[in-house]
């Protein structure tokens, strides 16, 4: 795994900030209406997803 290329690469980002604000949410540091409370888990759980899943050492957000 190569760390360096890992954070350089804008979707590992994406996914962190996903992950911090999942549980963010989790641990109740802030609130979102009721209604919307299963739109931001499947988003944040996606993008935490796509982050994780990438491959920082091919182009865009596709794999070898």
């Amino acid at each position: 795994m190569n760390i360096k290329k890992r954070l350089q690469n804008k979707a590992f980002w994406v996914a962190l900030a996903a992950f911090i604000s999942l549980m963010a949410k989790t641990f109740n540091l802030f609130t979102v209406p009721d209604n919307y409370n299963d739109l931001v888990n499947t988003l944040l759980g996606i993008l935490t997803m796509v982050g994780i899943i990438i491959d920082p050492i091919t182009p865009g957000i596709s794999d070898k």
